[in-house]
């Protein structure tokens, strides 16, 4: 059941639906959905017109799961908070919020929490501070409540009591970040700004080309490029400048490099670097903007937007179509619910995936944040390594100042709690002992190329028909299908440049800001969670597997959907209310008005704000009951009490340093712990399990 009024707990809900479940909408007799509200998040669900609590709290008796953003003491007025809900014993109460379920101040809009409150606004903003796309909070931070949820039905099928869980926009938009966060913990200082004229690798960097349009290369490593990049400018002759000689170089005069290759790329329109850059292999994407992507074919295959103008989850289930809707919202049937049969307990154990053995072949961070978060929950996680390592262990960008050599706080963050083997899959007879040791596994991790997948034998069809059971978890950068599935990619890449966000935020401020290490990724994490625990409670119930696939291009399209189904439909774009923007002040110092659309008297405007300082309008509209705030530093954001009440950080033991700082999952359990933090493995730490 869903008892909401914000866009993040309504999107929750039809992600369920999407799933399989049946959600009932509780609303006023009065109300009516427009067809763009249906078709984004009204899709699939059942409607519970009352304004009789008796029809809602009969229906609860039969209902798994409460969805609500009500706030605390709306819910006690309505006998449906927390503690009253216990008298239902199979029902799970499932909470978002943008601040806190207990949080009693001025409710702020989810865009205001999950980027200004976290942070990720004051990183990524150089001069007037950045707007995302419509609805794009609410639709990330969605993903935290469906794998909490989805977790809590795991527990109960166990145990046979439902608990409650609780998230907030502001602690799914610092695990977005997260990779930040361990940085700022461990330095105490406000993480640099990326600068596009001084980027740490001048080939992961965007670049504007003839006819105007942007690209976005993204090279992990400039060493792997370099050669390969000399056989498509223009003039070779600068890359042979000993200045550019070896990598160490190339990151020291990056500055250089940038003003050379704007020369090179301001020669040649974007679809003649983009037969270049193919030519030769070179990962790259366009910086779309939103009509870009509707043309792209590439968006059509991974199926964010149905044929009939819906928006649809990105998680797709191998051989399961998705759902179909239209535009009617039937009328709930408490008689349809009365003969419903609560699960029996299987076994006395209180963790979700308590006996459940995954293998992890991911590298950098998507899909191995899956891993850590699936070790939380009680599964054994043993991560598969080539030769050397996963490369994310020595990524210069998470390595804080004074830390000892080889330490990197966010990988212990990503996969803490796994096993290691290092293997080299080119050797057959490695390749042999982890194929014996896949056949014992539950769940199978992967974001391989699928040309990789097939070669070794790791590929989802193979994998499955020899374990019928296994749930088998396929993230890549642009789906399995299109002519672009064949090309890896990074969230820089694919879930920003290419999905239309980055091309957003471009026409807004001229030239494209860059996203934040690990920020796509993270989202991405919270997507594969619930594709993937959704896979284990269809393995319990029927004894059978999933191919689980989905994409970061896919996630963050999805994310950003509203906006491209606006363009695709011809309807305008979505006006932003005055009472939920930024506003510069006489001082420079930009504020941010956050209310969450309900009626709020506002009769300022730019002109007005910006006649006086930010520290007057902050204490004018707190008089006010308006919510409004600075732009925090991300020191700022870690002092701010609301981080400790939401207890958003953690801590890692890891020596010799000691205890680390970490971020967790963005979502509590509140009848139940997860399982402590420890370390991430070294390098084939495990390797015995090979034996």
């Amino acid at each position: 059941m869903e008892l909401a009024e914000g866009q993040a707990a309504t999107a929750a809900g039809a992600i369920l639906s999407d799933l399989g479940a049946s959600v009932v909408k509780v609303v006023h007799p009065a109300t009516t959905f427009s067809d763009l509200e249906i078709r984004l998040d009204q899709r699939g669900k059942q409607l519970l017109r009352t304004e009789d609590m008796q029809s809602v709290t009969k229906a609860l008796s039969h209902t798994d799961v409460l969805i609500t953003d009500f706030t605390k003491k709306q819910l006690e007025r309505l006998g449906i908070d927390r503690q009253s809900s216990k008298r239902w014993s199979q029902l799970i109460h499932a909470h978002i919020s943008a601040l806190g379920y207990d949080h009693e101040g001025l409710q702020i809009s989810d865009d205001a929490a999950f980027y200004v409150k976290s942070g990720t606004t004051g990183l990524m903003s150089s001069g007037k501070p950045l707007r995302f796309g419509n609805g794009q909070a609410s639709r990330s931070g969605a993903f935290a409540l469906t794998s909490a949820v989805i977790a809590e039905l795991l527990r109960r099928e166990r145990t046979g009591f439902a608990g409650a869980v609780e998230t907030t926009l502001l602690a799914s938009g610092m695990y977005s970040i997260s990779n930040d966060v361990t940085v700022v913990q461990g330095s105490e200082k406000q993480p640099p700004q990326y600068d596009r004229k001084k980027p740490l690798n001048a080939l992961g960097n965007s670049y504007r080309c003839a006819d105007g349009q942007w690209l976005l290369l993204g090279v992990a490593s400039a060493a792997d490029a370099w050669d390969k990049f000399r056989t498509i400018v223009d003039d070779p002759t600068w890359m042979s400048n000993p200045l550019f000689a070896t990598e160490k170089l190339r990151r020291i005069n990056t500055t250089e490099i940038v003003k050379l290759l704007d020369v090179e790329f301001s020669q040649h329109t974007r679809p003649e670097w983009s037969k270049r850059l193919g030519h030769i292999g070179i990962n790259w994407n366009p910086i779309a903007m939103l009509q870009d992507v509707l043309l792209d074919p590439q968006f059509d295959a991974c199926e964010i937007i149905s044929p009939r103008h819906f928006l649809a989850t990105p998680i797709v289930v191998r051989n399961v179509p998705k759902k179909e809707f239209d535009l009617t919202l039937p009328p709930f049937d408490i008689e349809a619910w009365d003969q419903k049969q609560f699960p029996v307990p299987q076994k006395n154990q209180t963790l979700p995936l308590s006996g459940v053995r995954v293998l992890d072949t991911s590298h950098y961070v998507a899909a191995p944040a899956l891993g850590s978060l699936l070790v939380d929950l009680g599964a054994e996680v043993i991560k598969v390594e080539p030769p050397g390592g996963d490369p994310r262990r020595g990524a210069l960008p998470h390595l804080v100042e004074g830390d000892p050599p080889g330490l990197n706080r966010s990988y212990h963050m990503d996969n803490r709690g796994k096993s290691s083997l290092e293997v080299d899959l080119s050797d057959p007879p490695s390749l042999e002992k982890l194929h014996t040791l896949i056949k014992s596994c539950d769940i199978f991790i992967t974001n391989m190329l699928p040309y990789r997948q097939v070669k070794y034998g790791l590929d989802g069809d193979k994998l499955t028909a020899n374990n019928p059971k296994l749930i088998y978890v396929s993230l890549t950068a642009h789906g399995s299908r299109g002519p672009a599935a064949k090309n890896g990619g990074f969230d820089l890449t694919a879930f920003f440049a290419r999905s239309g966000i980055l091309g957003n935020l471009t026409a807004q401020v001229g030239v494209p800001p860059r996203s934040r290490s690990g920020q796509g990724d993270h989202i991405a994490t919270l997507v594969l969670l619930t594709g993937l625990l959704a896979a284990v409670h269809k393995q319990r119930n029927t004894e059978l597997g999933s191919i689980i696939e989905t994409s970061l291009l896919g996630i963050g399209t999805y994310t950003i959907g509203e906006d491209l189904l606006r363009q695709k439909m011809g309807l305008p774009s979505g006006s932003i209310k005055p009472s939920d923007d930024y506003y510069q002040c006489a001082d420079g110092n930009w504020i941010r008005l956050g209310t969450t659309g309900h009626d709020i008297p506002f009769n300022e405007n730019a002109e007005t704000i910006a006649k006086k300082s930010s520290s007057y309008w902050l204490e004018y509209y707190r008089e006010r009951n308006i919510p409004a705030m600075e732009i925090p530093t991300m020191t700022e954001v870690l002092a701010d009490p609301l981080v400790e009440q939401n207890a958003i950080l953690g801590s890692i033991r890891v020596p010799p340093v000691g205890q680390i700082g970490t971020v967790r999952a963005p979502y509590h359990f509140l009848d139940w712990n997860v399982l402590p933090f420890t370390r991430g493995p070294n390098l084939g730490e495990h390797n015995n399990l090979l034996s």
